[in-house]
């Protein structure tokens, strides 16, 4: 058997071992949080063994009520694609939200809708205007708060927590469970100057920490190792400041006597790069800087807190994980649960994770680009679909992916691609595959896309 068809299978054995509570029986939670943290890289968690200590609160939430997966993947390197995957469980070119101007389509059943149509209570608090109601992410749910709106210069992390808090005690009938998204800004680009948090560097160079991206990106080629050792000081300064709001909100569930009750979901929808693969900020490439996010998942009263799963798993089946651990497993929803992971040491049989992009309109290299990621155990294929490349690393020898492999074992760069083609084949028979809606931008909101670097 192939294994597509052994990851056909092995869902229905992964609901079978849900239901059976995956070896040990787990509290059923009263409520859902799902937490996203834009733009924050894996690699710069301390919780993930980053040599600055940049997320003491989230650390230790995590070893003290979650299980933190080293090998998460998001389904798109930057954030309409990546949250639209989240929330449908369809990689991107079947959600069809790949471009900026795009929306989530109408047809589409969203996670939202799954947690309302079984009598839950749903609500989301964003901060991100690429994730505005005018591109559809308010679907599905009853409440969708969006006057938190961040920029490059102001953060409203403060405002979003109050917001999430306040939708929890103004609930009509808190005997209902309630399913809720907050979405924070924070350590997106600009990067903000915190007072006792940034990391002083001892930088005396021409950069002042003012510059806008576009500036820096213009400034690329003169980028130094103080340069950049710089702004991974601002960068890493916005996720202090970051895990402070995060353990705010947490400590905020645990003050209203929710937060034992509550399965918290941890992560985030893309990372950031600093000249690694020669580019700033996150743009067109399915590199691990970009990809690889982290993820933690707190069940109630979790049996094992702190343990690792170094199994690969996607966000895209995030949303299908999340609805089997509420006790919603018997639904349609698309994806493959990697919920038993949560209660034992190995996993089989789980599918590939994979990820794809297309251009952003205004791709600094002309020619417009699609691209897509398959990652299976530890080798990494990458096609280029309109160059016409492969690339191929092995990510246990080279985490930097420095080091193309391709061109020395093009036997498993076919069969990778092969089992690339028969997944997303698979997937487009069983979920379809939906021409993108686009949304006509006014001014405003093409002035403001442009300033946050997509045009």
């Amino acid at each position: 058997m192939g294994r597509v068809g052994v990851f056909q299978a092995a869902a229905c054995l992964a609901l079978a071992l849900v239901s059976a509570g995956c070896g040990s029986k787990q509290t059923p939670p009263k409520g859902v949080l799902l937490l996203v943290v834009d733009t924050l890289r894996q690699d710069s968690l301390s919780v993930y063994g980053y040599e600055r200590e940049t997320s003491p609160r989230i650390d230790r939430f995590a070893r003290e009520r979650g299980v933190i997966f080293d090998g998460a993947r998001s389904a798109a390197p930057w954030t309409k694609p990546s949250m639209a995957s989240m929330l449908t469980g369809l990689e991107p070119r079947q959600h069809g939200v790949t471009l900026h101007h795009h929306r989530l389509h109408s047809a589409l059943e969203t996670l939202p809708e799954v947690f309302g149509a079984a009598g839950w209570d749903t609500a989301a608090v964003q901060s991100n205007m690429l994730l505005s109601s005018v591109f559809g992410y308010d679907q599905g749910f009853g409440v969708y708060q969006e006057d938190h709106l961040a920029t490059h210069r102001t953060s409203t992390g403060e405002g979003i927590n109050q917001a999430a808090l306040a939708w929890l005690d103004g609930r009509a009938d808190t005997t209902r469970p309630w399913f809720l998204w907050v979405h924070h800004y924070e350590p997106h680009f600009d990067y903000l100057h915190w007072p006792g948090l940034t990391y002083d560097t001892g930088y005396d160079g021409p950069l002042t920490g003012e510059e806008t991206m576009e500036t820096l990106v213009a400034y690329t080629s003169h980028l130094g190792p103080k340069e950049i050792a710089f702004l991974r000081g601002r960068y890493d300064g916005e996720i202090r400041r970051q895990d402070q709001l995060v353990g705010d909100l947490l400590d905020g569930l645990q003050a209203r006597g929710q937060l034992d009750d509550t399965l918290v979901v941890f992560t985030s929808d893309h990372g950031e790069e600093f000249l690694e693969h020669g580019e700033l900020s996150h743009r067109h490439k399915l590199f691990d800087v970009l990809v690889h996010v982290p993820l933690v998942i707190a069940r109630p009263r979790e049996k094992q807190p702190g343990r690792r799963v170094a199994t690969p798993v996607g966000l895209l089946d995030l949303g299908r994980t999340v609805l089997d651990l509420a006790g919603l497993g018997t639904s349609t929803f698309p994806g493959h649960s990697f919920a038993p992971v949560l209660g034992s040491k190995r996993a089989k049989d789980l599918p590939p994770v994979v990820a794809h992009t297309s251009t952003i309109e205004g791709n600094p290299e002309g020619a417009p680009r699609q691209m897509d990621m398959l990652l299976d155990g530890h080798f990494k294929l990458v096609r280029d679909l309109d160059q016409g490349t492969r690339s191929l690393f092995d990510l246990s020898q080279d985490p930097g992916e420095k080091a193309d492999l391709a061109a020395r074992d093009p036997k498993r760069v076919l069969e990778m691609e092969r089992e690339l083609v028969r997944y997303l084949d698979l997937s487009r028979r069983r979920g379809g595959a939906l021409e993108p809606e686009a949304v006509q931008l006014s001014q405003e909101q093409i002035q403001r896309m442009r300033e946050l670097g997509y045009f």
